[in-house]
């Protein structure tokens, strides 16, 4: 039954290996006592050894089973039985957190502890509230506190959320020194392991066969998606996946085009974009900042916010810890509670006050951030992708001054979702990198929603400044599609009501 399966232990005694072995070999399996290239099975006594660290991080073809896997392989073989080999093997597949005791600290959302507890146990390993000096890992939402200082004293390895999460989707523990709660997110987890790629490359060309009636060369065309419209799962937005906390600039897309039919496309994604929901979020009393401290990112980013002062509000803990890291490690005075604001307020002339940052969910409305506790009618409310755009730009885009339409997605909106837009299909054309993404945000926060590529049932096409294809005005014009500005939407959003197109 394991013919053609080539195996090596690890963390295996002799006399058991041994052992394993001559039961492989008599299943027609190969036993190497090194892990060669052609491996396809590591047995596994334990986690954290050489050849184990190697395949987490080169090998995600090689299988991970405990030495129980080999016995009930034999165990059917020897009662006559078909072993199921792959059902087995998941069976016995060596938990990510096989033997660890993992300890955490600075998460104070209680769902989010739950789910960590579950995460732990359901991965091998055994949850311990309490800090003890048998704990194994310390996973830290920030590089301070009582149990962070302990750990380092103890000599426990201390790791950042993504570890976590990243062991668990990996199945095996990734090493611990990439996940250092003192590395900028960004920074975390690079080299661990070898994911999978996001999208495929096509390769070749084909020629287009003309249709019938149709002369060779003619100027007929289709719209085709290019690099520009990657949403959705491929999107770098530095909370929509939270366990990862990053974000990173993506090199600029190419804009959206017409191709003719026999150019070949490059890129072949599958995300699609989810429409959020169309009623209001409810948002609970604004959360206070955890006691979070700032930790030195050396030069590895440029500072950004160099000089900002800023207040963190209405986010959970998490993102509260991922939105400071970011904000510090790029230069920013972050005010812990709103006494900070108070007390520190006085030494700043009267006219910067306005420097004064309050970051706030993009759910949050204008009404909401004018209800909460803040004596100071002069900061100036930005939502997290107003962070999201500076880091994108590499530098600091002002809201007070910076007044292009793209700006309007990055402060408070007045209501959402807007009354007309439930029954709108936008498509856009000009628009890449961060502002196409918060530009699909923002259509299906309204109410909207956004296509990735215009269809004879589009309802309108936004164009960025007068940049538009003449082939895609062509188009549109041909299935009575109106064209407008982009300043309709944001004049929409700005105004909180839907207005007509024509003027734009």
């Amino acid at each position: 039954p394991l013919a053609g399966i080539i195996l090596c232990c690890t963390a295996i005694g002799p006399d058991e290996r041994e052992q394993l072995g001559k039961w492989a070999s008599d299943m027609g399996a190969t036993h190497r006592l090194d892990l060669t290239s052609d491996v396809t099975h590591l047995i596994a006594g334990q986690i954290d050894t050489p050849k184990y660290n190697y395949v987490a991080k080169e090998r995600p073809d090689v299988t991970v089973v405990t030495p129980a896997w080999i016995e009930a392989v034999r165990a059917a073989w020897m009662a006559g039985e078909e072993p199921d080999v792959a059902k087995l093997e998941n069976e016995h597949r060596v938990p990510s957190f096989l033997g660890l005791r993992i300890c955490v600290t600075g998460f104070d959302n209680l769902e989010q502890r739950k789910y960590l507890e579950n995460s732990v146990g359901q991965n091998g390993g055994t949850y311990q509230g309490d800090l003890t000096k048998n704990v194994t890992h310390l996973v830290a939402a920030a590089p301070q506190g009582k149990k962070y200082e302990h750990a380092k004293q103890w000599q426990i390895k201390t790791v950042s959320l993504e570890w976590l999460t990243e062991s668990v989707e990996r199945g095996m523990a990734l090493d611990e020194r990439l996940y250092n709660p003192l590395m900028p997110p960004e920074e975390r987890g690079k080299g661990a392991w070898q994911k999978p790629p996001p999208y495929s490359v096509a390769l070749g060309k084909r020629q287009r066969i003309p249709t019938k009636g149709e002369e060779p060369g003619s100027s007929r065309r289709k719209l085709r998606r290019t690099a520009s419209t990657k949403l959705g799962s491929q999107s770098q937005s530095i909370l929509a996946d939270i366990a990862g906390g990053s974000f990173t600039p993506r090199q600029e897309a190419q804009d959206d085009s017409w191709q003719d039919q026999d150019q070949n496309v490059a890129l072949q994604e599958s995300a699609s974009v989810r429409k959020p929901p169309t009623r209001k979020t409810e948002l609970k009393k604004a959360q206070s900042m955890p006691n979070l401290q700032p930790f030195d990112a050396g030069s590895v980013w440029q500072k950004i916010f160099e000089g900002k002062v800023m207040h963190i509000t209405g986010f959970d803990a998490t993102k509260t810890a991922v939105l400071y890291n970011i904000l510090t490690s790029n230069g920013a005075q972050v005010m812990k509670t709103v006494e900070d604001i108070v007390g520190w307020a006085p030494e700043l002339p009267s006219e910067h006050l306005e420097e004064i940052y309050l970051i706030v969910p993009h759910e949050m409305t204008k009404d909401q951030v004018n209800q909460l506790p803040f004596p100071l009618p002069l900061l100036t409310a930005v939502n997290e992708w107003w962070v999201e755009k500076c880091l994108f730009r590499k530098f600091l885009v002002n809201p007070t001054t910076e007044l292009t339409v793209e700006m309007t997605v990055c402060k408070p909106f007045e209501r959402f979702p807007l009354k007309g837009f439930e029954d709108l299909k936008i498509s856009s054309t000009s628009f890449t990198d961060v502002d196409l993404l918060h530009l699909s945000k923002v259509v299906q926060l309204m109410g909207a929603t956004y296509e990735q590529y215009t269809k004879p049932e589009s309802s309108v096409l936004i164009c960025r400044g007068d940049t538009a294809k003449k082939e895609k005005l062509e188009y549109c014009a041909e299935h009575k599609i109106p064209v407008i500005s982009a300043a309709w939407l944001w004049y929409c959003i700005d105004k909180g009501v839907r207005h007509p197109f024509e003027p734009f």
